[in-house]
């Protein structure tokens, strides 16, 4: 049924043994993503959204990764069962990745069309020729001029805005079940963020697609996705429909990364707010409340007691003991320092 999840996850541990300890980068993530849909993962660097991406594709090295529980079920598979064999053929054929940063992500010494032809060579059994020729057509489905001349040219030939184009074309050669997008955007201008935003959209609409979208950016999760995960240190703080999360945070964390959006009425002489301190050190995360060192709400049970994700309405998870109400959204929304009040 189209309303399926193609992917759950559940209880996911994902933690690295170090010679300082053990790195509890993944505490607990339950989340699933229906068949069709987009699921968008937002939260500061550190939070563990990418590790929970790698862990998908099991792309963290094993050691010193560790997967004490949890489980990743794929069209029912559990993932984390699966061997290294096993799991080859899935990567890039059914499940597929658009990595951050497409400078790196893309190999230097070889052109543009070997790199799309390996997958159809190893997932689909084409011959050079054969992935050649396909190269050149995932090369224009993706919106790359002149791609019969393009096909031979090496990454270094290319802007910011094609390189990722192919890595979207390297990602959807296979047709693959869904997509993981680590920051599609990140390193490109705004026109460039918008053509690839569009790029994946109607790539979704054609192949049927489900995308696990990460990123920081929610005006992207606004455009992009159907359902959000926020992440805070390692565990899920809140999950609802965008819709709902847009209209009615109620996680102090969630919360304060819409406060810290610019509004345009104010942008010339307002100081942008900010959540204080820093996300923890996995390896010394506080006791109780993770979020409790920066929040504004924390009383004596946060200190004491960590929050369990529960559900505060039909499709709202949220994980805390003093949620954001009405009251705190008309005092802090209305709380941004001017400028000439700082001095």
């Amino acid at each position: 049924m189209a309303d399926d999840p193609i992917l759950e996850i559940q209880n996911l541990h994902t933690f690295f043994q170090t010679d300082e300890g053990v790195v509890k980068a993944v505490s607990g993530v339950t989340y699933s993503i229906q068949r069709g849909r987009t699921l968008g993962v937002v939260g500061e660097s550190g939070c563990g959204k990418s590790v929970t991406a790698m862990s998908i594709l099991r792309l963290n090295p094993e050691p010193p990764t560790m997967y004490p529980e949890g489980r990743i079920l794929f069209e029912g598979k559990n993932l984390l069962e699966l061997s290294e064999r096993e799991m080859r053929s899935i990567r890039g054929n059914e499940i597929a990745m658009i990595f951050q940063e497409p400078m790196t992500s893309l190999n230097p010494v070889y052109t543009v069309g070997d790199q799309i032809g390996e997958t159809l060579r190893l997932h689909r059994g084409m011959s050079k020729v054969e992935a050649h020729k396909y190269a050149i057509k995932m090369l224009a489905k993706v919106g790359i001029p002149s791609p019969e001349q393009r096909v031979d040219e090496y990454p270094h030939q290319m802007s910011g805005g094609m390189k990722q184009r192919v890595m979207i074309a390297m990602s959807l050669a296979c047709d693959p079940k869904m997509v993981i997008a680590d920051e599609p955007t990140t390193a490109l201008d705004v026109t460039i963020q918008a053509q690839i935003l569009d790029l994946l959209r109607s790539m979704q609409k054609e192949l049927g697609m489900s995308i696990l979208l990460i990123t920081h950016d929610l005006g992207v999760v606004a455009e992009m996705s159907d359902d959000v995960v926020v992440m805070y240190a390692s565990k899920i703080v809140e999950r609802a429909t965008t819709k709902v999360l847009f209209k009615d945070p109620r996680h102090p964390y969630t919360f304060g990364l819409f406060q810290s959006l610019p509004e345009m009425h104010d942008a010339r002489d307002a100081r942008l707010a900010e959540i204080p301190g820093t996300v923890p050190n996995p390896l010394n995360f506080p006791s109780g409340c993770k979020f409790r060192t920066r929040c504004f709400k924390a009383h004596d049970r946060c200190t004491n007691e960590e929050p369990e994700l529960r559900e505060i309405e039909p499709g709202h998870w949220l994980a805390c003991h003093a949620p954001v109400n009405e009251q705190d959204k008309a005092e802090h929304s209305s709380a941004k320092v001017r400028v000439e009040e700082v001095g």
